[in-house]
């Protein structure tokens, strides 16, 4: 036989575990509708009877509820056990439930859907299966913040939660909502996955509803916009992938959905994120066109069609072609009621359908060319028509539609469907003529096409030609209603009136003699002739031959041809064809000896014209002019005679001029001609042309010749006077304007021509109403460009003009002509941009600049005038002049001297007298003006510094006067004089100068605009002029600084913005450290000079924005010396703020910049400063503190706030670290540092111990803070100073110092984790002086806290030195500790004993075994200490002490200690339970299990059982515990060795029972107590079992049987009893843990359980309890039997006899039994199975049937249905041996039996299938 511990691996293998029934209660009581504890209460019956009514009543409501009642709802539902099914059928069972949450969902509102879901869940357990459950969350999650959701979600225990995101919402029991919902399907994909596919099962079984949609639209556009927002992060690759994949995964479900009838919502929602996803053009064309498709498919409804519509334009926006497939075209055509042009006509305000309509059309066109059905023609009509397509759009379409036609129709054998597309768009071609719209847009397409209505068919062709003569353009000049400036086109066919009656033209010409007028009456009527004669076969050369012309004088004629191309308005064709008239009509004149030289002029103006053809129209009448010109001077009659110059113009004020034939012949031929080519390619190079000719630069030309020399200034002089005179006698404003510009840049030439004929024009136009001027100006030009030109004429150094500008801009014409006034400074702008203008000039600037507003448009003026002298750059002297003309302030009697204004305000003596409103704009306007000119010069010369400041007085004055801000002012003000002293500071000029410049600053106005200004850019201005002026010159400001910072702390500290702060930090930077020096030079206190400025940053610091202290404070310690101010600054930001956390935040940020050295030095100096309050005669501390004018409480209150502040800085730990790396000895560190640091801290110690005597007699309060700052400050330095310093205050008398001293070291040490090898020695050097401190005071405390402290050094240091640890403890063991007559004393001694057992080990033996007797001594205090106030820490002292010596020194453990160690636990487990908590009793039990020998532990353990029973429950169970940690502890090899002593333990369990009836303690020991201590040592002897074998157990198992049978005397009956009844249950367990494998070890038992059926009567509780146990481990044997042990006949007939007879003995007595009998019977049935042996059963059963007591009769009937219930058809076998007995049964005469036996023979009749009615009979 294998060992029994391989056995019961297998049997462990095999087996299952059993179901925890608190989880399973736990499971059952989750629900949606009832509490947690109702529902538990609750049986599936009781439930099941609930739930189907109200799914009975979801079937009246839907009867596709009603196939569940057969399956999830039927009566069978109540026993289903999903865990017992096969896959298949928990397969179709997941669909049930799944089809019915489906159809549930949309009532889940009703109470009876609520009801009917807790069916589902209280007997499926949907949320426990993963698939259920995230079924059953998708198809509630649209309901997500309704409460009947968030029970669902309850429903889950953490791992079964389908979806993380939902634990938090479970957690904290609120509600889901929709945006939550979004960001996690956004977070986890999946979600949003699962949930579309959710929505696609539902629509493909039909089974979705409205809410589903809605909600799916909301939840599915959201979270498609977040995740392709999301996509468009990253690399372009990624982008494309992740998008690509996403769209991947949704468009088959936006397929699926779509393609679902009836579905109205969920198709909005698909339209919806179709537009989301093509708006951003991730869809591929060829997906584009079956979504557009399953698009059209789905209209169904209004809505649908609207939203439809919408989705189906932005996806053919997002085709890249534009184009639509064949499919989408004829499901958009066949669109009806409306037709698609009238579903797009309603969208298109909404967004832009163009592209759409395009393809449609397009599409159609397509179709129509392969023959297609022209039956969407109406919709192409519709689109064309309703303005759906833009005219370009339609234009294109037209055309390709009129190519098409002429294809069709020049088709030679055309089909009948090419023949019915023809007529089809014949027809809507005719059509369409006969919009006004279409047809205009017919026509461009004709041309655009180039197609020729004859190519067309005939109706087409003549609905065409119609439309060309309807649409024909006759552009009419009617001569009376045109104005000159109305344009004519260029080309145009004149009427039939004006063919047929040409004559009407001379009359009207006739009465002209020139056309150099205003506006000649006969000039239209005459250019409508000159554009007739163009159009007739003589051409435009022989105009005088034409009819229009003939008759028509010289000079009329001449006249008439230069207006016509002198003038803009004129059609370039016809300005070019008067040119080329001019050039026919001079050949008339060419040998008349004429000089032409008057049309000059006009052709050079003519040479600028924007056009080309123009310009070469005049290059040709130039190049006539040659032939006049090519020898000397004719006098020759011509062909016709020669106009006279006089003729030409009206009288005028102008002389006319003329140039002599030389000089014209020089000019024309020797300037002009050979730059003809480059005037005909640039309009502007005349004007180049005249300019270097007449400023004689000829050479300058690009195509001048090298021997073309220049004209005579002579010449020149006359050629521009000509040339002005001309222009002016014309009165054409162009070519006025013209020649204007021609002499603009000539220089002396000019000059002449400018005084006697330009000027005065210039005059005559200013002088003119602007009504007039704009009229005269509308005939060919702008007025603003009229303007501009005549300015041309105005030179800088010309007075005459000057002037004339000067009246200009200050408006002072006598028109009032204010359209000349921008042109004006636009002028003055230009000419003096980079100089100064004359006086007569900047003062009418500065006049109008600074002028006031009026109706006559002046504002506009005076903004101009600023803004032009702006541009204007101006000299320093200039800018000096400007600033000390400005006005005075006010009047004033007398000025007073500098000494009487730095004495007294003059704002108070200002508040006197009062400006006017008036007066204080006009002040102000000036020094605007001014101060902006300044600055915008950019001239920052020490010249203006008088100016200056002589401004900001005056501004000053006017600011207090008129009760105003004047912050731009003061601001522009000081900002010039910061930046002409910054440029002070970088020169070096000679002491002269610099005494020149500081006198003319005045300090005194600095000052006042600090203190007075109200506004704090100004002040933060002076600042920085006081700053940088005490950068140039301290001694100037030095004497004015105090009112600056008093000053500062109420104002300027109190700003956040960064330009206060700077200001603050130049004005610490420049004024303080002066000042300081100064006070270190006179060999003063700097804190004591400077404590007024200190005070007034500390009084500013709540003011100070929260983000700014720190810096300002820490720049105010650097400028003065962080070494001589921060503790000042510290103990004054303290003193005023003693509870403001964020003053004690800066100051520990404050000290923390400065370092550890500064910090030791501030703590010191702070300590000293308290020190000062108790001197006799105060000194620093008056001054730091002020508490001068303080009480006395009041000063001591300042000392409590101080030291509190202190001890928290003090204890922060990174002032430790800082200072314990300064403190450190190294290399890197020099010796004098850290001699320095150490010193420092040795001197701050020594303050605070002087500084505890004063304050014990006047501050108790403040002394205890005084006492914490001791204590954190030895703890600031590193551990190795720390012991240093701690030896040293030993050493002292003090006792308060030593108490902070060692209190300080032990706090230290239980923080300390890590140290170096100088800190280790230190640590145990400082043992000797602890010890000899606590051999020689007798202060309780300090013995404490000297023996925590050894304790701690002994534990974390004491293996480097045992030897100090072992004096330590012989210290420790004498009279001093642990026999010192005080508990807590004795308690710490224990424990530090304890702790160095580990430490000492071996050399801890002498403390056990010699002298002092360690653990006897601790066993004696335990007993002296039983009921005082420490004991139970003693207690636990005294078990860690055991548990040290049982874990490094066990053998010192003698029998004696373990006895007394067992009595201490007895008394522990016993005495006091509830204080038994801290585990040290546990401890020991588990090391003694496994340190001390197993033998001497078992043999204590027996000893001491009896005396632990006795002891009580507690005890016992107790030492029940400690016996079962030994076992556990001992391997197979130590349980092997001493079984017999583990079993001699087991006995003494299992004989409690007995002990407690002999040593009467039922009071102690009740039945629940017994069953738990047997529970307990059957459970120690089963895990003792476990590691034995057969051979090894099968001894002890006999001596255990032995000893309950023999182990008592026979009359000893109630003690055998109580002991057999133990042994029983200790088999029953045995049995049953081991099963199958332990059977055969019955026979040991068998006789004994024989014996006790045959002799036991339940006459008592002793005896039916042995009974019972004998029964149930019969029955457990029975029911393990596998090896047919029990079929074996004796073993059988032992114990089948004393059963039956046992059924007719109990049938008497207790029922219960019965019933026990009965059931061992049925195992006995089942495990001996042969016929012979059931037969024997059976017989005697029914002679028990037969037996005179009905009690008897009644428990053999109940005995056969139960076996005949268990065996079935095999005991149906023996029914001819039962049926006599049952027919005498069935008449019985007692009820109960006759009852019996009515149900035996129905189970019979149920079992064989028949009735056994006739059998009976």
């Amino acid at each position: 036989m294998s060992s029994l511990q391989s056995q019961l691996g297998s049997l462990r293998t095999q087996s299952t575990h059993q179901l925890d029934l608190r989880a399973q209660r736990v499971a059952h009581s989750r629900s949606i509708i009832f509490p947690p504890q109702e529902a538990a209460s609750q049986t599936l019956y009781d439930l099941y009877q609930l739930c189907v009514r109200s799914f009975n009543n979801l079937c009246e409501l839907d009867n596709r509820f009603r196939p569940f009642g057969h399956s999830i709802f039927s009566q069978e539902s109540v026993a289903m056990d999903r865990s017992q099914m096969l896959r298949p059928e928990v397969r179709q069972l997941n669909a049930t439930l799944e089809e019915f949450l489906s159809l549930l969902a949309p009532k889940i509102q009703l109470r009876d859907a609520q009801v009917a879901l807790e069916w589902l869940i209280r007997r499926f357990r949907l949320h426990e299966d993963k698939d259920n459950a995230k079924f059953l969350v998708l198809s509630f999650l649209p309901y997500h913040e309704t409460p009947i959701f968030s029970s669902i979600i309850h429903l889950f225990a953490q791992p079964d939660v389908p979806y993380s995101f939902l634990w938090e919402y479970i957690q904290a029991q609120t509600s889901l909502s929709g945006s939550a919902l979004v960001r996690a399907a956004v977070r986890n994909q999946q979600i949003f996955m699962d949930f579309n596919n959710h929505v696609v099962q539902l629509t493909r079984k039909e089974l979705h509803w409205p809410g589903l949609g809605s909600f799916w639209a909301g939840f599915a556009t959201q979270s498609v916009h977040i995740l392709l927002e999301r996509y468009q992060s990253g690399r372009a690759g990624r982008q494309s992938a992740d998008q690509g994949n996403f769209i991947n995964k949704l468009t088959p479900i936006i397929y699926d959905v779509l393609n679902v009838a009836d579905a109205p919502d969920l198709h909005l929602a698909c339209y919806s994120m179709l537009i989301i996803i093509a708006s951003k053009g991730l869809i591929p064309d060829e997906t584009v066109d079956d979504l557009m498709l399953s698009v059209v498919r789905t209209f169904r409804s209004a809505t649908e069609a609207d939203i439809g519509m919408q989705c189906l334009v932005v996806l053919a926006e997002e085709k890249s072609d534009g184009k639509l497939s064949r499919q989408v075209a004829m499901s958009l055509n066949g669109l009806s009621d409306p037709p698609i042009y009238k579903r797009l006509l309603a969208i298109r305000d909404r967004i832009a359908v163009e592209k759409i309509a395009i393809a449609l059309c397009h599409r159609e066109l397509k179709n129509w060319k392969r023959g297609g059905p022209t039956k969407s023609s109406h919709n192409i009509t519709g689109i064309i028509q309703t303005g759906l397509m833009g005219d370009k759009a339609v234009q294109n379409f037209i055309r390709d539609s009129l190519k098409l036609l002429r294809e069709l129709h020049r088709m030679v054998s055309p089909t009948e469907a090419s023949q019915r597309v023809q007529d089809c768009m014949t027809k809507l071609l005719v059509d369409w003529t006969r919009s006004p719209r279409l047809s205009r847009i017919i026509l461009q397409a004709i041309d655009g096409g180039k197609v020729d209505p004859e190519d067309l068919p005939p109706d087409a062709r003549l609905s065409l030609q119609r439309l060309q003569q309807n649409q024909t353009v006759e552009e009419r000049i009617d001569s009376g209603s045109l104005e000159e400036h109305d344009a004519v086109p260029s080309t145009f066919v004149t009427s039939n009136a004006l063919l047929s009656a040409p004559s009407s033209f001379r009359d009207v010409v006739v009465s002209e003699s020139t056309f150099f007028t205003e506006m000649p009456q006969s000039y239209h009527g005459l250019l409508s002739g000159l554009a007739h004669a163009a159009t007739l076969d003589g051409g435009i050369n022989d105009i005088c031959s034409q009819t229009p012309f003939q008759g028509i004088k010289e000079t009329a004629l001449m006249t008439f041809l230069i207006r016509a191309w002198s003038l803009s308005r004129t059609p370039p064709s016809l300005r070019a064809n008067a040119l080329k008239a001019m050039t026919g009509l001079l050949s008339t004149f060419r040998s008349s000896g004429w000089d032409p030289q008057l049309l000059i002029p006009y052709l050079l103006c003519a040479l600028g014209d924007p056009e080309r053809f123009v310009r070469q129209a005049a290059s040709d009448c130039l190049l006539e002019l040659r032939a006049f010109y090519s020898g000397k001077k004719s006098s020759l009659k011509g062909q016709r005679s020669p106009p006279s110059d006089d003729d030409w113009y009206e009288a005028s004020e102008f002389k006319g001029h003329s140039l002599s034939f030389e000089d014209t012949k020089s000019f024309i031929k020797g300037s002009l001609l050979p730059h003809l080519q480059g005037c005909i390619t640039d309009a502007l190079y005349v004007d180049r042309i005249v300019e270097l000719v007449l400023n004689g630069h000829s050479d300058r030309l690009h195509s001048s010749r090298k021997d073309e020399t220049d004209l005579r200034s002579d010449v020149r002089a006359s050629i521009a006077t000509f040339l002005a005179s001309h222009a002016m006698r014309s009165k054409l404003l162009p070519v006025q304007l013209k020649v204007i510009s021609f002499l603009h840049n000539v220089g002396k030439s000019a000059n002449s021509a400018r005084a006697e004929y330009l000027i005065p024009a210039f005059n005559a136009w200013c002088d003119l109403y602007l009504k007039r001027a704009t009229r005269i100006a509308k005939a060919t030009l702008s007025l603003d460009e009229v303007n501009k030109g005549f300015l041309k004429t105005v030179t800088k150094k010309d007075e005459k003009t000057m002037s004339l500008i000067s009246r200009l801009i200050q408006g002072r014409l006598p028109s009032n002509r204010q359209d000349l006034q921008p042109p004006a400074f636009d002028y003055i702008e230009t000419e003096f941009a980079n100089s100064e203008p004359p006086k007569i000039l900047l003062d009418p600037l500065l006049e109008v600049a600074t002028g006031e507003d009026d109706v006559n448009g002046s504002f506009n003026a005076r903004r101009l005038a600023r803004q032009t002298l702006n541009i204007i750059k101006f000299s320093k002297s200039t800018l000096a002049s400007l600033l000390s003309n400005l006005p005075l302030a006010g009047p004033r009697d007398h000025e007073p001297s500098a000494s009487k204004r730095r004495r007294t305000s003059k704002f108070e003596s200002s508040q006197r007298s009062e400006l006017t409103p008036e007066k204080v704009s006009q002040i102000l306007s000036k020094y605007a003006m001014v101060l902006e000119l300044v600055e915008a010069s950019e001239t920052y010369h020490p010249d203006l510094l008088a100016g200056l400041f002589h401004a900001l007085a005056e501004l000053l004055l006017v600011d207090a006067r008129a009760s105003s801000s004047l912050e731009y002012l003061l601001q522009t003000t000081t900002r010039i004089l910061i930046k002409i002293v910054n440029r002070l500071r970088s020169r070096q000029d000679t002491d002269a100068d610099r005494a020149a410049i500081q006198a003319v600053i005045r300090m005194d106005t600095l000052v006042d605009c600090v203190r007075e200004s109200k506004s704090p850019s100004v002040q933060n201005n002076t600042l920085d002029l006081i700053s940088s002026l005490a950068a140039w010159s301290p001694d100037l400001v030095l004497h004015n600084v105090m009112p600056i910072f008093t000053f500062m702390s109420s104002t300027t500290l109190r700003h956040g913005d960064d330009y206060s702060v700077g200001v603050v930090t130049r004005t610490l930077d420049t004024i303080v450290p002066p000042l300081a020096e100064s006070r270190r030079r006179e060999k003063k206190d700097v804190i004591i000079a400077l404590s007024s400025i200190l005070l007034s940053f500390t009084a500013a610091f709540e003011h100070v924005p929260p983000h700014r202290r720190l810096p300002l404070f820490e720049h105010l310690v650097k400028t003065l010396g962080p070494a001589d101010c921060l503790f000042a600054v510290v103990a004054m930001l303290v003193d005023r703020y003693p509870t403001d956390t964020a003053a004690n935040r800066t100051v520990g940020d404050l000290m923390r910049i400065f370092g550890a050295q500064v910090e030791l030095q501030t703590f010191d100096k702070i300590f000293r400063l308290l020190i000062d309050l108790h001197a006799p005669k105060r000194t620093i501390s008056e001054v730091v503190l002020t508490v001068k004018d303080k009480t006395k409480e009041q000063v001591q209150e300042v000392e409590r706030n101080l030291l509190s502040a202190m001890k928290g800085l003090l204890d922060r730990k990174a002032f430790h670290e800082r200072l314990q790396i300064l403190i450190a000895s190294g290399p890197e560190r020099e010796a004098d540092e850290v001699n320095e640091a150490r010193k420092t801290y040795a001197h701050a110690i020594q303050a605070i111990i002087e500084l505890c005597e004063p304050l014990k007699k006047t501050n108790p309060r403040a002394l205890e803070v005084a006492k914490s700052c001791l204590a954190s400050m030895y703890k600031v330095v590193p551990v190795e100073e720390m012991a240093t310093t701690v030896s040293v205050q030993i050493l002292t008398q003090n006792d308060e110092v030593r108490y902070i001293a060692l209190s300080a070291l032990y706090d230290e040490l239980l923080q300390l984790k890590q140290v170096n090898q100088k800190a280790t020695t230190a640590l145990l050097d400082l043992m000797d002086d602890l010890c000899s401190l606590l051999q020689k005071t007798d202060t309780v405390e300090l013995k404490k806290l000297a023996i925590v402290c050894i304790d701690k050094i002994s534990e974390q240091f004491g293996k480097t030195n045992t030897a100090a640890v072992l004096a330590a403890a012989e210290c420790l063991a004498t009279d001093a500790a642990l026999r010192y007559p005080n508990s807590s004393i004795r308690l710490n001694a224990m424990l530090f004993l304890a702790s160095t057992v580990e430490v000492l080990r071996d050399e801890f033996v002498p403390l056990i075994a010699g002298a002092h007797r360690v653990l006897d001594q601790s066993f004696d205090i335990f007993e002296e200490e039983v009921g005082g106030s420490n004991f139970a820490a003693l207690r636990d002292a005294l078990f860690t002490l055991l548990d040290a010596v049982t874990r490094w020194l066990p053998g010192m453990l003698s029998p004696e200690h373990l006895d007394k160690a067992l009595h201490v636990c007895r008394w522990s487990a016993a005495g006091e339970p509830m204080e038994d908590i801290s585990g040290t009793r546990q401890q020991f039990c588990r090391s003694a299990a496994v340190y001390v020998e197993p033998e001497e532990l078992f043999s204590a353990l027996e000893r001491n059982f009896d005396d632990a029973v006795r002891a009580g429950f507690e005890a016992c169970k107790g030492h029940l515990e400690f016996i079962d940690t030994a076992i556990h502890a001992q391997k197979k090899k130590g349980i092997r060795q001493h079984r017999a002593l583990i079993f001699a333990l087991v006995r003494k369990g299992l004989d409690v029972r007995r002990l407690r009836h002999e040593e009467s303690l039922h009071d102690e020991y009740t039945e629940l107590r017994l069953e738990a201590i047997d529970s307990s040592i059957i459970e120690i002897a089963m895990t003792a079992i476990e590691k034995l074998n057969d051979e090894q157990f099968s001894p002890v198992f006999h001596s255990v049987i032995d000893w309950a049978a023999k182990g008592l005397p026979r009359d000893d009956t109630a003690g055998r009893t109580l002991r057999i009844t133990s042994l029983f249950r200790f088999l029953e367990r045995f049995m049953d843990r081991f099963g199958a494998s332990v059977t055969h070890y019955a026979s040991h038992w068998l006789p004994l359980a024989r014996d006790m059926l045959q002799q036991t009567h339940p006459r008592t509780i002793a005896d039916t309890t042995l009974l019972k146990s004998v029964l149930r481990t019969l029955m457990v044997s029975f029911a393990h039997d596998k090896q047919d042990f029990w079929q074996g006949p004796r073993r059988f007939d032992d114990v089948a006899e004393p059963l039956l007879d046992q059924v007719a003995r109990c049938a008497l007595g207790d029922p219960t039994i019965t019933s026990l009998v009965v059931m061992t019977l049925r195992a006995l049935v089942v495990a001996a199975y042969t016929r012979d042996q059931r037969t024997y059963i059976n017989n005697m059963l029914l002679k028990l049937v037969k037996h005179e007591s009905p009690k008897v009769r009644a428990a053999a009937i109940g005995c056969q249905i139960q076996l005949l219930d268990r065996v079935g058809d095999e005991w149906t076998s023996m029914l001819s041996q039962m049926l006599p007995v049952i027919n005498e049964a069935q008449e019985d005469g007692d009820e109960e039996v006759e009852r019996q036996t009515k149900r035996w023979i129905k189970e019979l009749e149920k079992t064989m299938g028949e009735s056994i009615a006739g059998m009976l009979q």
